[in-house]
């Protein structure tokens, strides 16, 4: 993978982590049910991107670079990442290191010394703001009151610069297969 991409993925996926969620039982938080699809601009171009969540700790990210595609199916439950390389029916397998924060609640962004931007309608949506301070950068995300979707988000880090915008978003609940490893799939280095 070429760095710039492997770049635009983890700040794509670090931006849409941080704000779908909902409590489950134990008082874990994970992120909430919803089906999304995204515009994300990058110094490299355009493309797209589906983030997908079941509601019971399994989050999948799909990020359309050029010709291909990048899958990331998280497990918070199972304290697993997958990384699928489509193309040649291989799976990176690492454990997550840190459990999920949940939403950016103003208690959670004084902990981060997030600055509250504060709310304004942002492509159509009534959002709350917050901006975030880097170890190289900054990241501004606008959030959709009333859903708790991300709907904006501009994250720098040196010179590059993402933008995610919501582009459509449904709260039905996922095929559950989303969340599984293809059949067939052989794990990296085997």
């Amino acid at each position: 993978m070429k760095k710039p991409q492997a770049l635009l993925f983890a700040l794509v996926s670090l931006s849409l982590l941080s704000f779908h969620t909902t409590a489950l039982a134990g008082g874990q938080l994970y992120p909430k049910l919803y089906d999304a699809t995204y515009e994300v601009k990058t110094p490299n171009g355009v493309s797209s991107m589906r983030s997908i969540s079941d509601g019971k700790g399994h989050l999948r990210t799909e990020v359309n670079v050029g010709p291909s595609k990048m899958v990331t199916i998280m497990d918070y439950p199972g304290k697993t990442t997958y990384t699928l390389m489509e193309a040649q029916k291989m799976v990176i397998k690492n454990p997550i290191s840190q459990e999920y924060e949940g939403d950016l609640t103003p208690e959670l962004a004084k902990k981060k010394n997030a600055e509250d931007l504060g709310f304004k309608e942002v492509l159509g949506h009534n959002c709350h703001g917050w901006k975030l301070k880097l170890p190289n950068g900054v990241s501004e995300h606008w959030v959709d009151e009333k859903a708790g979707i991300l709907v904006h988000s501009r994250t720098q880090a040196g010179n590059y610069i993402t933008e995610n915008n919501l582009k459509s978003v449904s709260m039905n609940q996922p095929k559950p297969d989303l969340f599984v490893v293809p059949a067939g799939y052989k794990p990296m280095g085997q």
